[in-house]
């Protein structure tokens, strides 16, 4: 959940005139006010980010499980570059296991690929497509 605020892109450190060369900004990441609930004790905006591209374009990213109502440390859901809130993809974990790895991946068109992952270490081993074909890798 945490990350660099803003990235930029400069030829060098100083503008020919001396001044320090702040470059052009390429990504940005902006959080959200402070949203706190008193029934649940958390705050959705703390676990919401606003994603600005250099070319304009924005996205929400969102840390916050709707199912469980908590913040977590890994993405949720994210909005595509149009930041349009029905285009959505979703990431679920198995949070028994403490793998960064997602058991199930919602994308943006509603299609769900589900994955099995190695005990152990936690690397998939075999993934369930939308037309419901498996692929293995164990």
């Amino acid at each position: 959940m945490t990350q660099v605020r803003e990235e930029r892109y400069a030829t060098s450190l100083y503008n020919t005139d001396g001044t320090l060369n702040l470059g052009v900004m390429v990504n940005r990441f902006e959080m959200q006010p402070w949203t706190y609930n008193t029934t649940s004790g958390y705050s959705q905006g703390y676990y919401t980010r606003i994603q600005t591209r250099g070319d304009g374009c924005v996205r929400t990213l969102s840390y916050w499980n709707n199912t469980t109502g908590r913040g977590q440390n890994l993405i949720d859901h994210f909005t595509d570059w149009t930041n349009n809130a029905n285009m959505t993809e979703r990431h679920e974990y198995d949070w028994t296991h403490y793998f960064t790895t997602p058991i199930k991946i919602t994308d943006m068109r509603g299609f769900a690929n589900t994955q099995q992952l190695e005990p152990v270490l936690g690397k998939v081993t075999t993934q369930t497509h939308p037309d419901n074909t498996f692929r293995t890798w164990w």
